[in-house]
């Protein structure tokens, strides 16, 4: 196989030429035993009808009664089986843990979903979702009920159908002809023992409980339903399908395999702890000085005289990280209480989904044939994560005239005063602010994990027409179009202004702890974050309230598509080797694609406010249009001798 490709600045053409060989052996492409004789099929890898070659590609086919042999109502569930595809998502899902979009994909060899392309029925599958890592295709779109067979390539195809098929191709062929009427229920729930002897043991000895015993989770309910008929004395079909997902999901903390983040360190990573804590109250860690020296090594404070400055106990009083003791006794050295995320996060994420739509085909004339189809998709996936946090580098000094700061405290932080209430370390910054430079640390586990509500509403229309014409040449023209609109909300997440006007906290003259903000007027809201630098101080309900800040995000991104192919065996026109059965095929093609993406965040989205929720969602609005144009070919060489059994060419050409 040759693959070439020439780019310039505004146009691309790809090339490949494939030469297939077969001696004595079967062909790679493996059809299901339930496919009609004189039923035409289109291996994934070529869209020839009729080349009756080997494929130079990897086939893999799958028929529908894989379904009811595995138990699975879901396509993902069929696909996670092949070791040629990693999926994310599933019947019960769609993505895992935080950071996922809300959709199940498919990646070929580990490329990428985006270098996969996704059909169905030979046309393309739309974008996922109008978010960044949402752009391959959901084939949570696909109905399952009304799959034939999958047909699996992993052979780069980019000359064949373009420069996102560079991992291969999956194409879901749906039934054409269903008649009758079929429903589908499934209830099912998911089962742990706990049993897991390498877990309990890792887990007990990082120091946490272990959960045991069963726990049962995850309840799902699926339904759903085919009906379909001939009309006019079969010269037509008409079907239509339905159906409703309702999972519950599961939480890390339900497995012990999960419930805790353990982190490895050594050589070998031999050395496995328990990735931090979260019991009981939790604790704020300071950062001091990692700002000024760049890094976490602790470093001798000194005054403005050059002298080192020592603790309550007489030791060098250093810069690096402490956190205070829950209890408030004080500090202890080190990132000593890092929050275990883990028992808040889905396992699998919960989801509602709805589908539904229809199918219809009808033979105008003989020799010309109608056909559309309409598909509509409602998901809804509501996750939640661990609480929002101070992560650090979002809040990045601390006031030295807080009141709530010990001595020893304040001394840890701000350093000496050097008179007039100017500290050493404000003065090591160079701005003489009375802020001193230091990371705040703080999960905000008071207000409970965060949310993420992610509802997806895809529609997909195709329509076109089949036939033949002079000298048996086929062809084949369609459109089709598919919009995907987003809505994301999200609850319990935190802005960097609200969390750093709480932790600015000065004496409002009376001995009472207030916002610097709330006394100058400027922020009346603000609720001073007291329990930051108090661990035994009583959390104020206001506080979460003032921190809370809901988030929206709304997107769209529509594909329009308008294609058409001609072929023809070319053997009437003497294009066949005297040593095969079959003549020569060649295939001519075009298509335009338009994609349109739009997406628009709130005002906390578009300033990167909120901490935690992956940084600034800049509002986007374009498109781009693609013309390609494209042919194919086959041409058998040597067919049925005694010692090669096949002997082909194949080449395939596009210009985009």
């Amino acid at each position: 196989m040759k693959t070439n490709k020439y780019i310039g600045r505004l146009m691309r053409s790809t090339m490949l030429a494939g030469f297939a060989a077969t001696v004595a052996a079967p062909a790679f492409a493996q059809e299901t035993d339930d496919v009609a004789n004189d039923d035409v099929i289109i291996v994934t890898g070529s869209r020839l009808k009729d080349a009756n070659v080997g494929s130079t590609s990897p086939v893999t086919t799958i028929g529908s009664e894989a379904f009811d042999i595995r138990g699975t109502t879901d396509v993902v569930d069929l696909l996670n089986t092949l070791p040629q595809i990693i999926t994310t998502g599933g019947s019960q899902n769609t993505g895992f843990a935080n950071g996922a979009n809300g959709t199940s994909t498919v990646n070929l060899r580990g490329l990428g979903a985006t270098r996969t392309l996704v059909l169905v029925d030979g046309k393309r599958l739309p974008y996922g979702s109008p978010t960044a890592g949402g752009f391959a295709s959901d084939i949570n779109l696909v109905p399952a009920q009304l799959v034939e067979r999958v047909e699996i390539t992993t052979g780069g195809g980019s000359a064949v159908y373009g420069s996102d098929a560079i991992a291969g191709v999956a194409n879901f062929v749906l039934k054409k002809d269903f008649e009758g009427f079929e429903i589908d229920g499934l209830f099912g729930f998911a089962q742990s023992g706990n049993g897991s002897e390498l877990a309990q043991s890792l887990i007990s000895n990082a120091g946490f409980d272990p959960v045991t015993g069963s726990v049962t989770d995850n309840e799902t309910f699926d339904i759903n339903g085919i009906m379909g008929a001939n009309i006019d004395g079969g010269r037509g079909n008409v079907t239509a399908y339905f159906r409703y997902l309702h999972s519950k999901g599961t939480l890390m903390g339900n497995r012990d395999f999960s419930q805790v983040a353990l982190f490895g360190f050594g050589p070998t990573n031999q050395d496995v702890v328990g990735f931090g804590s979260n019991q009981g109250p939790f604790p704020t860690t300071f950062n001091v000085g990692a700002i000024l020296d760049g890094s976490d090594n602790p470093i001798p404070l000194v005054d403005a005289g050059g002298n080192t400055l020592l603790n309550s106990a007489g030791d060098p009083l250093v810069s690096g990280a402490f956190s205070l003791n829950p209890d408030g006794s004080g500090f202890t050295d080190g990132f000593n209480n890092a929050f275990n995320f883990n028992p808040l996060n889905p396992l699998r994420r919960a989801v509602e989904r709805f589908n539904a739509g229809f199918s219809g085909n009808y033979d105008i004339t003989d020799n010309v044939n109608a056909y559309m189809s309409f598909g509509f998709t409602q998901s809804n996936s509501p996750q939640q994560i661990a609480p929002s946090a101070a992560f650090g580098s979002s809040i990045n000094r601390v006031n030295c005239d807080n009141p709530l700061l010990s001595a020893e405290l304040l001394a840890r932080i701000c350093g000496t005063d050097t008179g007039g209430g100017v500290f050493s370390r404000d003065v090591a910054d160079g701005t003489t602010d009375g802020f001193a430079p230091a990371e705040i640390r703080r999960r905000f586990v008071e207000g409970g994990p965060r949310t993420d509500d992610r509802t997806l509403t895809n529609f997909r229309i195709v329509g076109g027409f089949t036939g033949t014409t002079f000298d048996e040449w086929e062809w084949d023209v369609f459109g089709q179009f598919a919009s995907t609109s987003l809505q994301r909300l999200q609850f319990n997440q935190v802005t960097s202004t609200n969390v750093e006007r709480a932790l600015d906290i000065v004496d409002d003259g009376a001995g009472n702890p207030v916002c610097r903000s709330f006394l100058d007027g400027s922020d009346t809201a603000c609720i001073p974050f007291v329990t930051a630098f108090d661990p035994n101080a009583t959390f104020d309900p206001a506080l979460q309230a003032y921190l809370d800040t809901p988030s929206l995000t709304n997107g769209n991104i529509q594909q329009t598509v308008f294609g058409g192919t001609i072929q023809n065996n070319l053997e009437r026109y003497g294009m066949k080797s005297p040593f095969a059965e079959n003549a020569a095929t060649i295939l001519f093609g075009v298509e335009y694609r338009r994609d349109q993406l739009s997406t628009q965040g709130d005002a906390t989205n578009a300033q990167g406010l909120l901490i935690g929720a992956g940084g600034v969602i800049n509002p986007t609005n374009g498109k781009t249009e693609v013309w390609e144009l494209f042919m194919e070919t086959a041409i058998p060489l040597i067919e049925g001798m005694e010692y090669i059994e096949e002997l082909s060419i194949t080449g395939a050409y596009r210009y985009s």
